[in-house]
C-alpha cells in the first residue's frame, strides 16, 4: 500500500480507537493487521500518534498513552461522513 494511503488509514483507525478508549502504544500489536494495514512498525505508529497530537486531535497523557480531544471527535465525525459517501 502506498505510504500516503497507509498513514491516512492508520490515523483514521487511531482516531476511531480513541473514540472507544485511550490509545496505548503498547496495546497496538496486531491492531493494524486486523484492519488490513500490513507492515506497520512501532516507529510508524508513534509518528502517526505524534502527528495527530500535533494537529490537536489527540492529547498525550504519557509517553505511550493518548486521549481523543474534542477536535479529534469533530474530525472523526467528518471522516465518517465522508466515508459513507465513498
Amino acid at each position: 500500500m502506498h505510504g500516503d494511503f497507509k498513514f491516512n488509514l492508520m490515523r483514521m483507525n487511531l482516531l476511531k480507537l480513541g473514540e472507544k478508549e485511550n490509545i496505548k502504544l503498547n496495546n497496538l500489536d496486531g491492531f493494524f493487521e486486523d484492519k488490513g494495514i500490513s507492515d506497520v512498525s512501532s516507529k510508524e505508529i508513534k509518528a502517526q500518534l505524534e502527528h495527530l497530537a500535533k494537529e490537536n486531535y489527540l492529547s498525550e497523557k504519557s509517553d505511550n498513552e493518548y486521549e481523543l480531544t474534542g477536535e479529534g471527535k469533530k474530525e472523526l465525525a467528518e471522516v465518517k461522513t465522508a466515508i459513507k459517501k465513498f
